[in-house]
């Protein structure tokens, strides 16, 4: 007769379950790195397409604002309800320089009845000088021109016959973008518009 063995455990009772073992862990923890992985690169995917739209909505929203400001105040050029003979857009290759009488006192020496846009190139932004104050008006400017129309949209140098004002500003995202290929990386945009002030279609 054999002896019998007794496992140790009570009849009608399961053995414990032994738990995982190296292999299954390690594979468990691999499976878990590369769901990560993936999550991870998600992320960071649409964490830049986020941040790359938001720079493009800002430099869209900087560049109608500039561009809408500047029509207004070009709008004004030449308001004179005194008639003192206000020239009011000044033809300048340097500067985009605005006249108006807005008090009617019949002269155009008060502050802000001059105004003047300049482009700062080394600093890439557009200068608004109101009076004898310079602000800074717009950054991330690539380039701001204007160009002084006749009555027949022409070019004109005369400023008695500037009708219209042509303006173009092309404005960049603040910040490069290594895989965009052009442009160093910026991505920039630009937006025209011509100006007709009424003032000075009475002239």
């Amino acid at each position: 007769m054999e002896p019998v063995i007794h496992s140790g455990i009570p009849r009608g009772e399961k053995a414990p379950d032994p738990g995982f073992s190296l292999i299954e862990l390690l594979v468990a923890m691999a499976l878990g790195l590369l769901v990560l992985t993936g999550l991870s690169s998600t992320f960071l995917m649409q964490n830049k397409t986020y941040d790359v739209q938001q720079q493009i909505n800002e430099m869209m929203q900087t560049t109608r604002a500039a561009l809408d400001m500047i029509g207004r105040e070009v709008r004004m050029a030449g308001y004179d309800p005194a008639r003192g003979g206000v020239t009011g857009i000044v033809y300048d290759t340097s500067k985009l320089r605005i006249n108006a009488d807005l008090n009617g006192d019949g002269d155009t020496g008060e502050t802000n009845e001059r105004i003047w846009y300049t482009y700062d190139s080394s600093n890439k932004r557009i200068i608004r000088r109101k009076g004898d104050v310079d602000d800074e008006f717009a950054n991330d400017i690539t380039s701001f021109s204007y160009a002084f129309l006749d009555q027949n949209g022409a070019a004109t140098t005369n400023s008695a016959n500037i009708r219209q004002v042509r303006i173009s500003i092309t404005a960049r995202t603040a910040k490069p973008d290594f895989q965009y290929p052009q442009n160093n990386g910026y991505r920039t945009r630009t937006l025209t518009m011509v100006v007709t002030p009424p003032n000075l279609a009475k002239k």
